[in-house]
């Protein structure tokens, strides 16, 4: 019997313990997906996206000036699998809502859910975001949930769109994203302070996102504090000062042309907490 020489020993371990890191992976995947499929219903279809980089939208979906915006969500790098499934004619689709709202509780947390029309128009979910015409219906018959679980071990994100559609079907579009990386990343609604500067790793993650697709712009919106007391006029032209100085720090960090940074003001008219400071920006990426 050959016997085995100690680096060729080392290295069966090595091949082994990889072997059980994929199979342990493989193992939760398949049942985080048994906990995704609620009760019996019927896979219509099972996707693997080939792209490395996700979305996973935060907050309704809203029309400006006839054109989408999203105000928050996060881009994700992983594995993502998108699958969608009817539920029996025997299940409420609010009792499937339900059931992911604590799945999502219980195993790690909730990140946004919405409810009826308070999720935002639905024409925008169905085709702009999930691209699944099957989920297409009115505003009042959809809702929405998305969080991070963790699941043996391993870090998921978690979306799932749930719809009546207009012939009265119940479906339910579930989206997850193994998340290899959960360091520093870019996230739509990035907070930016006058004079302060992108730390490093996001200035890397925004590149390599507007690098991978041209059409994308950064959307610089500005805000000020509710409780100012200047007037709106001279609110604006503060504003509008810092945005210029903030333009130029982005073009030059982010070698894009200046074309490729949008401005939004919107001063003193929202909700978004307070901050501590008199002026804020919060930096996006989305598609004219």
């Amino acid at each position: 019997m050959r016997l085995l020489k100690f680096k060729d020993f080392v290295l069966m371990l090595m091949l082994v313990a990889v072997s059980l890191s994929i199979s342990s992976l493989a193992f939760s995947a398949l049942a985080l997906e048994d906990d995704l499929i609620y009760k019996n219903a019927l896979i219509e279809s099972s996707e693997i996206s080939k792209e490395q980089t996700h979305r996973v939208v935060l907050s309704a979906p809203k029309r400006i000036n006839n054109a989408e915006f999203i105000e928050k969500e996060r881009r994700i790098n992983g594995d993502k699998k998108v699958m969608l499934t009817k539920l029996n004619s025997s299940e409420a689709l609010h009792d499937a809502f339900a059931y992911y709202q604590s799945y999502l509780a219980d195993n790690g947390q909730i990140e946004f859910v919405c409810e009826k029309r308070a999720c935002g128009i639905n024409s925008y979910w169905a085709n702009s975001i999930l691209e699944e015409r099957r989920v297409s219906a009115r505003d009042s018959d959809q809702y929405y949930v998305a969080g991070q679980v963790e699941k043996d071990g391993v870090h998921y994100w978690i979306s799932v769109y749930l719809v009546t559609n207009a012939l009265r079907q119940n479906f339910v579009h579930v989206t997850y994203i193994r998340h290899e990386s959960p360091g520093q990343s870019w996230d739509n609604a990035y907070l930016l302070f006058p004079g302060s500067t992108l730390p490093t790793a996001i200035v890397q993650s925004l590149q390599k996102e507007l690098n991978a697709d041209p059409q994308l712009r950064l959307y610089v919106a500005a805000y000020a504090s509710l409780t100012s007391t200047k007037s709106v006029k001279i609110t604006q032209a503060d504003l509008n000062m810092h945005y210029e100085k903030m333009r130029a720090y982005l073009r030059e960090s982010l070698s894009i042309p200046a074309e490729r940074i949008n401005y939004q003001f919107v001063g003193p008219f929202h909700t978004q907490p307070a901050t501590g400071k008199a002026i804020w920006f919060r930096l996006y990426l989305l598609k004219p």
